[in-house]
């Protein structure tokens, strides 16, 4: 699994959200679909809520536990960013947001307090949500270092700590 899968996978639900809106309105006979007429989706404020904690959660995370290890590949790096740029093409992000997520990428300061301060945000479900694709992340490589697993056995002591 590649950073950019984990954000599709991360951001999974909210599709279905919108989904679930979109029939709702087909079944009240609404021709109003979710869309502006570009074609991109256009949010609630709670949706934008939502996809705005999951991608920094997400983001930090990302940076994180691809610099678990002192650095960060070009291929870390591009992934990131795609999936990032996948996320704007899809939900047209605010401008902040992106430049907030672009910044956490680029500076590549991300320490674990900053990660748990994002998560914080989240349900433990919502974590859970992300958290195979994470060790997905960690297997594509030569295998889990000692370093990437504590990373990944952090993350699980965090989530416990939700529920």
């Amino acid at each position: 699994m590649t950073f950019r899968e984990l954000f599709e996978r991360m951001g999974g639900d909210l599709p279905d959200a919108l989904k679930e809106k979109e029939e709702s309105k087909a079944k009240a006979g609404s021709d109003e679909i979710a869309s502006n007429e570009t074609g991109e989706q256009e949010l609630t404020a709670s949706e934008l809520l939502k996809i705005t904690k999951l991608s920094k959660a997400v983001t930090a995370l990302s940076v994180y536990a691809a610099g678990c290890d002192d650095s960060i590949s070009i291929d870390e790096y591009m992934e990131i960013d795609i999936a990032i740029s996948k996320l704007n093409n899809k939900y047209n992000l605010p401008d902040y947001l992106m430049k907030e997520l672009k910044r956490m990428t680029e500076e590549h300061d991300v320490g674990w307090d900053k990660v748990c301060s994002y998560m914080d945000e989240l349900s433990a479900e919502e974590l859970k949500g992300i958290r195979d694709g994470l060790m997905d992340i960690f297997k594509a490589s030569d295998g889990v270092s000692d370093v990437e697993q504590k990373v990944y056995d952090d993350f699980n002591k965090f989530i416990s700590s939700k529920e």
